[in-house]
């Protein structure tokens, strides 16, 4: 799935299920931002809550070495890094292509069975589990829960774009289009799985849905494509599926989980009858058929301009702006230890002091649970210990206490 229906359709079912305009950006932003959030350089901050410390290097005094955890893959450098089979177990799998019941520290008998899996609630699953444990959350501040809460709907929706697919590299995700449609295009039926850019994906490598290009995760696209069933056998997998009728369905198991989750917070829930989703449902599906990054809100707002929804992501509207609040190089004393660290970690803005918002602390602990869960062992202590021994280490040779 793509923005269209990680913020858009995420915002409006959260508004149509009876959550504020406020509530229902924070779940929205924090949905599409774990597409977004590339961010990998570790860097100083100053005020990390308790609650966070374990996703850092203790620095020097009340300074800490923070390190992000990576979610999102938006551009051709963080495409390549995928390369990487530690790339695809940290940020691919977890956040993208959750599989369904092995975590990465179990053995499978088949590749086959890191393919992704629409998720339910009534069925037990990795995803299934992690939202259950945050819906009965009784110990999180609501305004946290809310960034948990859209990171979490991020993953439970791209089990259904990304069903078929791993996050690793290998032949389970070998496919070759053989037809592609745009539903508002019926008159024409123009088969789009010819085109040079499609046609060049078949060459990518095969990580997610990468042969496939985009084609997965358009709204307004049907297709279907051809796939392997075992690593040696013929591509006699044929696979076909409505997008727009596949996202309706996991929109409407969306809208339940989060009338589940309003009323374990003990928010008011409106009467939504069957009629009242048959409304709902074609407004959503005319509303996915744009595909103009452009024209997005625009549209959006336009189909729901009767119920007043609004629209506008950004990442500062979730996280804040990021303050820089000191230069560390500022200070005689600690320039001999700056430059020392500096040459032994790649830290880009060593020396300047961050502070950063609740949403994004929280943001990356929530991401860090998921990860470290779906891979069966601590991602972060296993990052941050040759972090914390080099900078141990080099305290212990200049003499620095703090």
């Amino acid at each position: 799935m793509n923005i269209n229906f990680h913020y858009h359709a995420i915002k409006s079912i959260a508004r149509e299920a009876g959550l504020s305009e406020d509530d229902a950006e924070l779940i929205a932003g924090c949905s599409q931002l774990i597409d977004d959030f590339n961010d990998y350089a570790p860097f100083i901050v100053n005020n990390v809550p308790d609650y966070a410390k374990h996703l850092c290097a203790h620095f020097w005094r009340d300074y800490y070495i923070f390190r992000p955890v990576t979610t999102g893959f938006s551009s051709w450098f963080d495409m390549v890094t995928l390369a990487d089979e530690k790339n695809q177990k940290n940020i691919a799998i977890p956040f993208h292509f959750i599989p369904e019941k092995k975590r990465l520290n179990e053995e499978v008998q088949s590749r086959a069975e890191w393919r992704t899996k629409p998720a339910r609630m009534d069925v037990p699953s990795l995803i299934q589990t992690k939202m259950n444990e945050l819906l009965n959350n009784t110990q999180l501040p609501y305004d946290d829960k809310l960034v948990c809460f859209g990171s979490l709907l991020h993953t439970f929706a791209d089990t259904y774009a990304h069903q078929m697919f791993s996050g690793f590299h290998g032949w389970e995700n070998y496919c070759y289009l053989n037809g592609v449609y745009d539903v508002k295009d019926v008159a024409s039926q123009n088969d789009f799985s010819n085109t040079t850019e499609n046609q060049a994906a078949q060459q990518f490598y095969a990580i997610g849905h990468a042969n496939a290009n985009h084609v997965p995760d358009d709204t307004s696209q049907r297709f279907t494509f051809k796939m392997k069933r075992t690593e040696n056998g013929d591509y006699d997998l044929l696979y076909a599926r409505s997008n727009p009728i596949e996202f309706t369905k996991c929109a409407r198991v969306i809208y339940d989980i989060v009338r589940t989750f309003m009323k374990n917070n003990g928010k008011s829930t409106l009467i939504f009858t069957k009629n009242g989703w048959e409304h709902f449902t074609p407004k959503l599906c005319e509303a996915m058929y744009e595909q103009d990054p452009d024209k997005l809100n625009a549209h959006w707002e336009k189909v729901f301009s009767w119920d007043g929804y609004k629209y506008h992501y950004s990442r500062d509207n979730v996280f804040g702006t990021a303050t820089v609040k000191e230069n560390l190089q500022d200070n005689p004393k600690l320039q001999p230890l700056l430059a020392k660290v500096q040459e032994h970690l790649p830290i880009p803005t060593l020396g300047l002091v961050y502070s950063m918002s609740n949403h994004y602390y929280r943001f990356n602990v929530q991401a860090e649970n998921l990860r470290s869960y779906v891979n069966g062992t601590n991602v972060a202590e296993n990052e941050l210990e040759g972090i914390r021994e080099i900078v141990s280490q080099i305290k212990k040779e200049l003499r620095y206490e703090d």
